[in-house]
């Protein structure tokens, strides 16, 4: 039986543009369905994708034909090598058909994920003036394309092109629309975000306003930037707690809440759970277990299990008052689960817990824990940052300006953003890395305070390690950088900033 709406349109129905394709062959042959929703589906046949819509009722199903103007819109696209060859478009019945030749290559946002961030820096900005110019050549076209995100973009590597898909909610404006894809940027460029480093982006878009005049107003280049970031932070916001919770098994065992991640080994979860159960004996110092920060609120661990060390963060009863508003409020334990997996669904670097366990009781002796791998670095980051600071470059606190500002974009702020709540190592090009998110939050708009707060933090936490250098003024400068509304009021935003 055919996987097709309807029975293959007559010969009358069709207008075919390569003389090879026969329609009744394609009926006829085995057909993998690729995509389905209520009034779209997407097959693929022998070489070919068809997408198959469903028309609504007469007259406006004619009038407005989602196959018929893919058709004609790919028409001329592919003239100018922007766009799959069109193939064919016929009509019957209540469905319309859209066939294009299958193209070879990836979309463009698995090739970001799987291939492009082990490219040399170099050819990473070959392919990134590429796309630029594909956008160029997009807006000289004159179609402008509302559902305009990398999976509707092909990249074909052997042939180092793009090429646009999905044409059925474009449309033709006639001539070229380089004012309109200022709006169209602001959606394309966050899955980048996901892949490019926010450098990179600033660097595509500089270029790209030497091909489109209206990009050389610093102004609009921020406005598509802030924009960008605004969508970003809608999808991860709305994205986000499904995602995560595809990834983590939840469970109930004698009223305590159990959380751990799909790849977490249950014996795990099981040593967590034994600290909520019996905290005595790990109040003390063993051959397994090692007392990192023993505080009226927390209890943090170095515990070794089966050839494995696991970093441990337990929370303490806090007084009665405290204790009841972890009745209405998220637990810590809960809280630091949470964020840290909307962090790294965010692509910030962060320590990510296997494991969480959470009493109903807040009163008991420790009533929640959480549960990280152990990180060597984190001992030595000490030593790896004074390292860095005194030497003669400043890589390091580009980094971290860059890291910071990046972080802030992305709608986080930290809260309590001290060096020795990052992690940091040369060896691993400089990477640096969140944990401890207790004081972290998720904002839909940073406001400056909240910012500079963070600069502060981190700035003056860097000048103790290295004294009589002004490091929080160097944060600032290369972070008024990228953050276009500081870039004139550097030296206000110190003077805000300074120690009172």
């Amino acid at each position: 039986m055919s996987p097709f709406p309807t029975k293959c349109p007559p010969p009358s129905s069709w207008s075919i543009a390569e003389p090879s394709f026969d329609p009744e062959e394609i009926w006829s042959q085995e057909t993998s369905l690729v995509k389905e929703t209520e009034k779209r589906k997407v097959f693929k046949a022998k070489g070919y994708y068809i997408k198959a819509f469903k028309l609504l009722p007469w007259p406006a199903g004619r009038l407005r034909d989602p196959a018929k103007k893919e058709w004609r819109l790919s028409k001329i696209l592919a003239e100018r090598g922007l766009s799959p060859r069109p193939v064919a478009f016929g009509t019957w019945g209540k469905w319309s058909y859209f066939v294009s030749k299958e193209a070879s290559g990836q979309v463009l946002e698995e090739y970001l994920k799987d291939s492009f961030v082990s490219l040399s820096r170099q050819r990473q900005k070959e392919i990134e003036r590429k796309f630029a110019i594909f956008l160029k050549r997009l807006a000289d076209s004159g179609i402008l394309q509302p559902d305009f995100h990398l999976n509707n973009i092909f990249y074909q590597e052997k042939d180092d092109i793009f090429l646009m898909l999905d044409l059925h909610r474009a449309r033709c404006e006639n001539s070229p629309i380089h004012k309109l894809i200022l709006d169209q940027l602001s959606f394309v460029l966050p899955p980048f975000m996901e892949s490019v480093n926010g450098r990179a982006i600033l660097e595509t878009t500089l270029f790209l306003s030497e091909l489109i005049p209206v990009l050389k107003d610093k102004g609009e280049r921020y406005k598509i930037q802030n924009q960008a970031f605004g969508n970003m932070r809608r999808h991860w916001s709305k994205k986000g707690p499904r995602k995560i919770k595809q990834r983590q098994i939840r469970s109930r065992r004698e009223g305590i809440l159990e959380i751990r991640h799909i790849n977490t080994d249950k014996a795990i979860q099981d040593l967590l759970l034994s600290i909520i159960k019996g905290p005595e004996k790990w109040l003390s110092e063993t051959k397994t277990c090692t007392i990192i920060k023993d505080s009226r609120h927390t209890l943090c661990l170095r515990v070794s299990s089966q050839d494995q060390s696991f970093f441990i963060k337990a929370y303490r009863s806090s007084g009665t008052m405290k204790s009841l508003s972890y009745l209405v409020r998220t637990p810590r334990a809960l809280r630091t689960w949470e964020l840290s997996w909307q962090l790294a669904f965010r692509n910030i670097p962060v320590l990510l817990p296997l494991a969480a366990v959470q009493s109903r009781n807040p009163w008991k002796t420790i009533y929640g824990a959480v549960i990280f791998p152990w990180i060597k670095e984190v001992q030595a980051t000490k030593a790896f940052v004074k390292s860095a600071l005194e030497g003669p470059e400043d890589h390091f606190i580009k980094n971290i300006s860059v890291f910071l500002w990046q972080m802030h974009e992305r709608g986080v702020v930290h809260g309590d953003c001290k060096i020795t709540n990052f992690v940091y190592s040369p060896e691993k090009r400089g990477q640096l890395m969140i944990f401890d998110l207790d004081a972290t939050r998720i904002e839909k708009k940073l406001t400056s305070a909240q910012r500079i707060s963070d600069i502060r933090r981190i700035g003056l936490s860097l000048e103790e390690l290295v004294p009589g250098r002004p490091i929080l003024g160097e944060i600032i400068r290369h972070y008024t950088r990228f953050h276009v509304p500081w870039q004139d009021k550097y030296k206000e935003i110190i003077d805000y900033a300074a120690p009172k």
